[in-house]
């Protein structure tokens, strides 16, 4: 087959135009997705569902590597809410069994308040250094509960006369399933109930991390037992020791 040399120049200007046409689509394509990204990482409740869908998307239509670099860096600073200057974490998560007795009602020499970052009980009679104590009372004392019902609460500090700064909430996830905290929905100002066998979530007071950023620390807690003749409960507590980490799977975390 001849070609006639304008049917040679047309062919070559037809190749030319997809070419640019499919340039244009792919860059038009990966701003997009990169926008897509940006929302992403203002609503980080919504990264984790989309990280497979947008890493996919990227395969798909071809994006430049500077597009997936920002996809890298915003996924991963949206899924962990974790700084990405802070240093590789290097303490495995802890696991304590403790022991607390009512704030009230109990001899001085025990320990009703516990300390997330020196991880252990405290005398509230010798010390206010805790982020949260545990009380036993009617309803109508802490304002959680059915009229008339005797209540077991642990208190955030400041609900008992300290600057709101931690916090506590329960969880209906089970304590196996919980592997990364949440970073909001704490009461801070609010006693939180517990029974037997429930499952709450603790933030600490903020610490200065490595990179002066500013963090909590993270635990979840489950209520073993409780004991209304002794007033105590006894918490098997799982917290992560690393300044800015969420992760509370067992190990040395990356999140």
């Amino acid at each position: 087959m001849f070609l006639r040399s304008w049917d040679v120049g047309r062919l070559g200007r037809d190749r030319a135009t997809v070419k640019h046409e499919t340039a244009v689509t792919e860059r038009s394509a990966g701003s997009r997705a990169s926008i897509r990204l940006l929302r992403i990482a203002q609503f980080p409740q919504f990264a984790q569902s989309n990280i497979l869908q947008y890493l996919a998307m990227s395969e798909n239509l071809r994006m430049p590597r500077t597009w997936l670099r920002l996809a890298a860096l915003v996924l991963v600073s949206a899924s962990c809410d974790v700084s990405t200057t802070l240093p590789a974490a290097s303490v495995p998560i802890a696991q304590q069994l403790i022991t607390l007795y009512a704030l009230t009602g109990t001899p001085v020499n025990t320990a009703s308040g516990y300390n997330m970052l020196q991880l252990g009980e405290v005398r509230t009679s010798v010390s206010n250094n805790f982020d949260f104590v545990m009380d036993i009372g009617i309803d109508s004392t802490f304002g959680v509960g059915n009229k008339g019902d005797t209540v077991i609460v642990l208190i955030p500090r400041g609900a008992v006369g300290f600057v709101e700064d931690g916090g506590l909430q329960w969880s209906p996830t089970s304590f196996d399933s919980l592997v990364l905290a949440p970073v909001t929905g704490y009461q801070e100002a609010k006693p939180t109930r517990i029974r037997q066998g429930d499952i709450i979530l603790a933030s600490s007071r903020r610490q200065t991390c490595d990179d002066a950023s500013s963090h909590p620390r993270y635990a979840k807690m489950n209520i073993q037992t409780v004991d209304l003749a002794t007033r105590s409960v006894v918490i098997l507590v799982v917290i992560d020791p690393n300044c800015g980490y969420r992760s509370l799977k067992s190990g040395i975390p990356v999140l």
